[in-house]
């Protein structure tokens, strides 16, 4: 585990074929049987050892902008082998989508940069991020020009879904 997450005091380890990622309360952490809970499915399908470091909500992630004001962060990141997706999780249902997924693109973008500051990020050649909602479990249109910004701007594939597959 690099540096940037050994220095959380919430990280948890799973292994089985299917688990949750739940925010409530937070800050977000791994859940292996309520499904009811669940925000973010996480399918496992090879059991491989996955590690999720809660974020948002940990002082040991504040990222001061100025005087008491902070960066958003987002609510966590998956790891395994050389691989890192980061994971904003939501629980909001409407027509209006941008207000949410704005939100959540600024929350992860915040919290790339700083991890993207770090000697740890170059252990990581495979990286991902996906913004998990819920309520909306599936977002297939419109969204083309979003993640290409987020790629772009980022060199993360992004993803707006709440299940994330672990390859």
């Amino acid at each position: 585990m690099s540096d940037f997450f050994a220095k959380s005091k919430h990280n948890q380890v799973s292994a089985i074929g299917e688990f949750g990622l739940c925010d409530d309360p937070p800050p977000a952490y791994i859940d292996e049987s309520d499904k009811t809970k669940w925000i973010a499915i996480v399918i496992n399908s090879k059991n491989k050892e996955v590690t999720f470091t809660a974020i948002d909500n940990c002082p040991e992630y504040d990222f001061k902008k100025e005087e008491d004001n902070y960066y958003k962060r987002c609510d966590g990141v998956l790891t395994f082998n050389t691989n890192v997706i980061f994971v904003e999780l939501k629980q909001r249902k409407g027509r209006k989508s941008g207000d949410w997924l704005d939100d959540a693109v600024e929350q992860l973008q915040s919290t790339i940069y700083h991890f993207s500051k770090t000697k740890d990020s170059a252990i990581f050649k495979n990286r991902a991020a996906y913004i998990a909602n819920s309520k909306r479990p599936i977002f297939t249109r419109g969204q083309a020009e979003r993640m290409n910004n987020f790629f772009n701007d980022t060199g993360y594939v992004l993803r707006i879904q709440n299940k994330i597959e672990i390859a």
